[in-house]
């Protein structure tokens, strides 16, 4: 978790694949289970997090050290249409000489291309 201003922390997991089902969750401090927070101040109980529509889910949890409290929610993750980037896209050039400075029209000698050594006659 993230520790915003106010003694908040934040944990954002984005495009988490849900069933609609009841989530339960806690939070443990200092990565041990003898102190954790679940739905009362003192963690006896677990939080309960409750997807209704199967989906993919933006879902963030939230701590307040002062009160001990924990919630998350859990909105559906924004898709942008992209499904793939094409591979097929030609990369620019980049052309150095032997002394690393960059080259636009290289002429006859060694050069480094795109990362490898290349001698053009």
């Amino acid at each position: 978790m993230t520790k915003q201003e106010n003694n908040i922390y934040v944990l954002v997991k984005k495009g988490i694949s849900l069933n609609a089902q009841t989530y339960e969750y806690k939070v443990c401090s200092n990565h041990d289970w003898t102190e954790s927070y679940g739905a009362d101040p003192l963690g006896i109980g677990n939080a309960i997090l409750t997807i209704t529509e199967a989906g993919t889910y933006d879902v963030t949890f939230t701590f307040n050290q002062a009160t001990k409290e924990v919630s998350a929610t859990a909105v559906p993750s924004v898709t942008d249409g992209i499904s793939q980037i094409a591979s097929d896209i030609k990369t620019k050039k980049v052309i150095f000489n032997l002394q690393g400075q960059r080259i636009s029209a290289p002429k006859q000698g060694v050069y480094i291309i795109n990362g490898k050594k290349v001698v053009l006659k």
